[in-house]
């Protein structure tokens, strides 16, 4: 560092220093003013105060950090071309001298912040959506972001990504944003630029920082390719460095290094807060620290990689966070040695350099607090593991026509009751939407409706941007492969390009089971009949669909037609149960149906005549009461029983030994 710079350094030091000190010690004192006039309301103002201070050591700092090296950055970057010493193999200019910049690491906010910036608006469209309170330190980080003018600096970088697939440009693995606008892209392969591009070497590219958003916005009007999977890495003397994990495949941080955790930590938080890599599912051998991030933890080297394979899609990619240098035929950034010729950040001669293009970088850096920090803002990670896989342990004397039915399932989206996606095991699955869930239940229960559009018109009542359908998709993929691993070469929801949206055959609805037991039932009742049917009314926890708020359940006829199966079969059952004289199979069966339905006067009507020839006079009165109490208590009701039931409890009463007594006396 020469003399000019490091005083340049030096001031900015002292201006922060003593600007903070300033600012605390006056919100000091007006927090102590307003406390001795105020008293307790002064608590919401120094809340404010607080969002601003961590709002300046989130953005200001590593905007001040990086800010120093400004004038050598410029100086540089105006005569890249001679700074290269193959510019036709590398995007990014090599340092002149001693380059002081591989040995510092810089916030990961500087990189991320437009990541941080979406998140914190998506949340503050969510809380407004349901009524809900925003914290001010979200609204005031936000509206800090937005001031930096980071967003629009993206905005360049995605249409002038977007602009060269339009050409179908492909191989693109570094992207290099200069300070100045300009961005330079380099290939695997040799190319000609196409306009707006401009050639810079046999594999590098750029676009002039003169050319306007709304120019380069028309170059990529109607491109249907997303963006590469874009991860940014740290800074030279060019400018921001993004990698395309897509063409890189793995990228490695070196383990044996000063700062290497830091490092580590921040090349982590810039892949799960890039804007590119939104909707990507991380499966990681170790669990990490990644705010607002479901992260599939498996530990088992063995089965990683298959697990990251199952979970690879087009739309929504999977990457390996490794601890460890284990290659697999998968997107990963791991830490551990670099190989010869690999992709990765190494530390050699008291500085970090970019692999294999050997140039000079200042990583992405990020500490513990600084995690912290980003986690009091987005939210806690969550760590998932896979579940290990047990199979019901069905009774010994199951009768054969019970797996007959359908074929081998893995999943029950259940309606009969509170609606949930189970495993065979019996665990339910843990969806990190609130639409996945959804969208399994109304795939199972359309099975020749199966459309994307179907489904965003049924479960939403307003317009949904592709974007938010596509995660929803997503995550029901990660979900259902968490509880278990799909066949080979297959998806438990399918993957296409058309508008037909394939829900796998290992997922069945309870109502699908019980229509089949109800069929097999009543053709072949001498085959096990009574055993299959309780199997079917097994599932049956509650009214179809209790305690939701589908819109599409009741507008379709489908919680009507549920309980209709439900109260139908538990009918069978109970009709078949009184032949062979299994009384507790006629009130278990009949308890079923009222689950279903509460209040259903034949099942009520079946479960009196039974008491009564029983002789149980308690149990006749308790359940003559129940009902009763379910009839009052039926907001669509007549608040009375109906005169077939009274004319039912009087003859049921009439057989009893003792005086009658009316029914309105219970």
């Amino acid at each position: 560092m020469n003399a000019q710079n490091f005083r340049l350094v030096l001031w900015i030091c002292l201006i922060t220093i003593v600007f903070c000190a300033v600012r605390i010690i006056v919100a000091v004192f007006g927090a102590f003013y307003r406390y001795v006039r105020h008293g307790d309301d002064h608590v919401s103002r120094s809340q404010s105060w607080t969002g601003r201070l961590i709002s300046y050591l989130l953005l200001i700092t590593p905007l001040m950090t990086i800010g120093s090296f400004g004038p050598q950055r410029l100086a540089h970057a105006q005569d890249v071309g001679q700074n290269l010493d193959d510019e036709e193999n590398c995007a990014v200019p090599l340092g002149a001298g001693e380059n002081h910049l591989g040995r510092n690491a810089f916030l990961v906010s500087l990189a991320v912040g437009v990541g941080v910036l979406f998140r914190l608006r998506s949340q503050r469209q969510v809380a407004a959506r349901q009524d809900l309170e925003v914290p001010s330190l979200s609204l005031e980080v936000e509206a800090q972001i937005n001031r930096s003018g980071e967003e629009l600096s993206l905005v360049r970088l995605d249409l002038a990504v977007r602009s060269l697939f339009v050409h179908g440009h492909q191989g693109l693995q570094i992207l290099v944003h200069g300070v100045d606008g300009l961005i330079r892209a380099e290939f695997t392969h040799e190319l000609v630029a196409v306009a707006p591009w401009t050639q810079c070497g046999g594999r590098v590219i750029e676009l002039s920082a003169e050319i306007p958003l709304g120019t380069l916005a028309l170059f990529t009007s109607g491109s249907p390719s997303p963006t590469p999977f874009l991860i940014p890495i740290g800074q030279t003397l060019a400018g921001d460095v993004w990698i395309n994990l897509d063409e890189v495949k793995t990228f490695g941080i070196s383990c044996q290094a000063p700062h290497g955790d830091a490092v580590w930590r921040g090349i982590c938080q810039s892949l799960s807060l890039s804007p590119f890599a939104y909707d990507v599912s991380i499966v990681s051998d170790e669990e990490q620290q990644l705010p607002a991030r479901r992260v599939i933890v498996e530990r088992q080297t063995e089965k990683v990689g298959a697990l990251a394979h199952s979970l690879h899609a087009f739309e929504s990619p999977s990457v390996l966070l490794l601890e460890g240098d284990e290659r697999f035929d998968q997107l990963t950034v791991y830490r551990g040695e670099i190989a010869e010729s690999a992709d990765g950040l190494e530390f050699a001669d008291h500085g970090w350099i970019l692999q294999p293009q050997g140039v000079a970088i200042t990583p992405i850096g990020c500490e513990v607090d600084e995690v912290e920090l980003i986690k009091s803002l987005l939210g806690e990670g969550e760590a998932v593991f896979p579940w290990p896989i047990e199979r019901w342990r069905h009774e010994e004397a199951r009768h054969q026509a019970i797996d007959a039915l359908l074929p081998p399932f893995s999943f029950v989206a259940a309606v009969l009751g509170a609606p949930e996606v189970r495993h065979i095991s019996g665990r339910r699955v843990i969806f990190e939407k609130a639409k996945s869930e959804e969208l399994v239940l109304w795939l199972a229960m359309h099975p020749t409706q199966r459309r994307r559009s179907l489904a965003r018109s049924d479960m939403w009542n307003v317009p949904v941007k592709d974007a938010t359908f596509s995660n929803v998709t997503s995550d029901v993929r990660r979900s259902l492969i968490v509880a278990q691993l799909p066949p080979e070469g297959e998806q438990w929801l399918g993957v296409t390009m058309t508008d037909e949206l394939a829900l796998h055959a290992g997922i069945v609805s309870d109502v699908d089971i019980l229509r089949a037991c109800v069929a097999h039932a009543r053709r072949w009742p001498e085959d096990g009949g009574i055993e299959v049917l309780r199997h079917g009314l097994g599932l049956v926890r509650g009214a179809s669909f209790e305690s939701c708020l589908y819109i599409w359940s009741d507008s379709t006829g489908l919680t009507t037609e549920s309980a209709i199966l439900v109260v139908r079969a538990a009918q069978m059952l109970a009709e078949m149960c009184a032949e062979v004289g299994d009384v507790e199979g006629v009130y278990w069966a009949t308890a079923k149906g009222l689950l279903a339905v509460p209040g259903h006067e034949d099942l009520v009507a079946t479960r009196l005549r039974l008491q009564s020839d029983r002789g149980d006079t308690a149990a006749l009165h308790s359940e003559w009461q129940a009902y009763c109490r379910v009839v009052a208590h039926d907001p669509w009701g007549q608040g009375e029983p109906s005169v077939k039931m009274l004319s039912l409890w009087r003859e049921v009463r009439a057989s009893e030994s003792y005086p009658s007594s009316t029914a309105g006396s219970i």
